[in-house]
């Protein structure tokens, strides 16, 4: 099953609220809610939607100091961001704009113009992957990854990092089951993990033991904060026909204005693996 975009909702009205996720869920976007603007820039650090739909009238911290906040932080700069508001004198627009909104919506909207919104700044191309559950939304292979990193390079997806865990306990679980049962566990973990993701992300499986990351427009404090996500998943038990508790090793590396290929990329990371400093 494809993992579906999801959405942020930041908004202190229930109503609004209730509107906003019914569109959304209508359109298969999971949907986060956030109450404030505090709670928004909280939610957003530790758990970071694919778009977020943000009041201007919010209580702790507005709309506009929101967004200045994440545009000011290089890991969510490019977050696209859609300002769904009652406010709409053009001085409101403009300052929208100015800091960073990738578009500005006045209530009452149009349906159908807030989905075509949607869609335009999750990509046409992604978005479509996301029904049809393409590669982005699932768990690739080792060639798929050299491909995605190959194809994030050359659009200058950057900066990009790229995120290598050594998944620790498989052994003991062929030894106690089969290798059979350690695949399949494998394979739920990457599909759990891959579930913690933003939807522009991708996950891969590099047999017997490794899962690989690319965590686009993502730099190296970025990439931290995710991988402490995805390790805070991945200790908790698995629970197939019975429980099993896994543990990880893990190495990452950030692209930047660099010339370093994919394979370099990806070696980097082993490297770091297997002699650690």
């Amino acid at each position: 099953m494809p993992v579906h975009p999801r959405i942020l909702i930041a908004d202190n009205d229930a109503t609004n609220v209730q509107l906003l996720s019914d569109i959304c869920n209508t359109e298969d976007l999971e949907v986060m809610v956030a109450q404030d603007g505090a709670e928004t820039l909280k939610t957003i650090l530790e758990d970071p939607p694919d778009l977020v739909l943000l009041d201007v009238m919010m209580p702790e911290l507005d709309g506009f100091e929101v967004l200045q906040a994440l545009r000011r932080r290089p890991a969510t700069r490019h977050l696209p961001v859609i300002l769904v508001t009652a406010v709409s004198d053009d001085d409101s627009i403009r300052q929208g704009y100015q800091l960073g909104a990738d578009d500005y919506l006045t209530k009452p909207f149009k349906v159908v113009e807030l989905v075509a919104r949607i869609k335009t700044l999750l990509g046409a191309a992604a978005y479509q992957h996301v029904i049809e559950g393409g590669l982005h939304w699932q768990v690739g292979n080792h060639r798929q990854l050299l491909l995605v990193l190959e194809e994030s390079l050359v659009q200058s997806c950057l900066p990009l990092s790229l995120v290598v865990m050594q998944v620790l306990g498989l052994d003991s679980i062929e030894q106690q089951h089969d290798g059979a049962t350690a695949v399949r566990v494998m394979r739920r973990l990457a599909a759990l993990l891959r579930a913690r993701l933003r939807g522009v992300d991708s996950a891969f499986m590099m047999p017997p033991d490794l899962l690989a990351f690319v965590l686009v427009t993502t730099d190296e404090q970025g990439s931290h904060a995710v991988t402490r996500r995805l390790l805070a998943t991945l200790r908790q038990p698995l629970v197939l026909d019975e429980e099993f508790h896994l543990d990880s090793r893990w190495a990452a590396t950030t692209a930047d204005d660099d010339q370093r290929g994919p394979a370099q990329l990806i070696q980097q990371c082993i490297d770091q693996l297997t002699h650690p400093a």
